[in-house]
């Protein structure tokens, strides 16, 4: 029954973030022990043990399938939980594409083919963005689908660097080997895209700037993943003034001869509304930031 599924979850997902808790704090005691962590610093985190039982397909289909069910069902409890759930799930698979077992990793490149890379893609990310309204979900929730966007972004980010960098053995034995079909297709998608035509719209940044509002309750983590997802899209190119490559046409050269000249055009100007500015105008002022400047990330 649906009932089970969302008890299911909510076990799940506790399992799961105690572990990303505890392996954090196992990571800090490393750092402040150097003496000891010597013989472990080729590891940046800690197998996921039987909690790799919950990160196979099976389990992602079953969350995902059940976002759809939850939204069109209007049911917000059921959808929030989900969605917790997710969020830990990509957390975890940010750990498996990291890790130096080669299982885990060998699953995190299956996972990302068949959730973002595949020709029906599993990814119910682009969906939950636009849904979003005030008054409807609650706080918790929010900072569940910003965390949710940060990892997203930064597995696929992760992933690109890597196949990249393995470009000429990719294309040297993908006919024969199944990864590195993945690998193949993985080189094919477009993460600039992805971000420009799935999750940039004028409603992400009305949902980010109302849970910047509460940055005195939020978490270092929320307000620094809000933070992040602003200055990207300060430093996103739509069009850029390159000077080195393309060859100039006589407009441009009038152009560059100074009557007008080219500039990088990013996606800053989408943050020119009076809400975010109110905000930000709030945080500016607040005396107990200065004093505090951790909180803020």
């Amino acid at each position: 029954e649906e009932n089970d599924k969302v008890i299911f979850y909510r076990i799940v997902w506790f399992i799961c973030q105690w572990w990303r808790v505890s392996n954090t704090l196992k990571q800090k005691q490393q750092k402040k022990q150097p003496q000891q962590s010597t013989s472990t610093s080729s590891t940046s985190s800690f197998p996921l043990g039987q909690l790799i039982f919950t990160m196979d397909m099976f389990t992602f289909n079953l969350v995902l399938n059940s976002v759809d069910t939850f939204q069109q069902m209007k049911n917000h409890t059921s959808l929030a939980q989900t969605v917790a759930l997710y969020r830990e799930m990509m957390f975890q698979l940010v750990e498996m594409h990291q890790s130096v077992d080669p299982t885990e990793s060998l699953m995190a490149v299956g996972l990302l083919d068949r959730i973002f890379y595949n020709s029906e893609p599993l990814d119910r990310l682009p969906k939950l963005l636009p849904k979003w309204t005030p008054g409807t979900y609650t706080r918790e929730y929010l900072c569940d689908l910003v965390e949710l966007t940060h990892m997203t972004l930064k597995v696929l980010e992760l992933n690109s660097k890597v196949v990249m960098s393995d470009e000429e053995i990719v294309k040297q034995k993908q006919q024969n080997d199944t990864v590195a079909k993945m690998k193949a297709t993985a080189l094919d998608f477009d993460v600039v895209a992805y971000f420009s035509r799935k999750i940039v719209s004028n409603q992400l940044v009305t949902m980010y700037t109302h849970l910047l509002s509460q940055y005195t309750v939020n978490s270092t983590q929320v307000n620094h993943h809000i933070v992040a997802m602003f200055l990207r899209m300060c430093k996103f190119k739509i069009v850029a003034n390159d000077e080195e490559n393309k060859k100039k046409t006589e407009m441009e050269e009038e152009v560059d001869a100074g009557l007008l000249p080219l500039q990088t055009v990013t996606l800053q100007p989408m943050l020119y509304n009076i809400q975010l500015i109110c905000v930000l105008e709030q945080i500016l002022n607040d005396v107990t930031i200065q004093r505090d400047l951790v909180h803020f990330g």
